[in-house]
């Protein structure tokens, strides 16, 4: 259970930080 949330996070951790880019890139 441990290993499936880490890696959902990592996922979601990925996906915020291409958002953060694009906005910053955008600003």
């Amino acid at each position: 259970v441990f290993d499936r949330e880490e890696r959902t996070c990592s996922k979601m951790h990925r996906r915020i930080g291409e958002i953060v880019r694009l906005l910053r890139g955008d600003f």
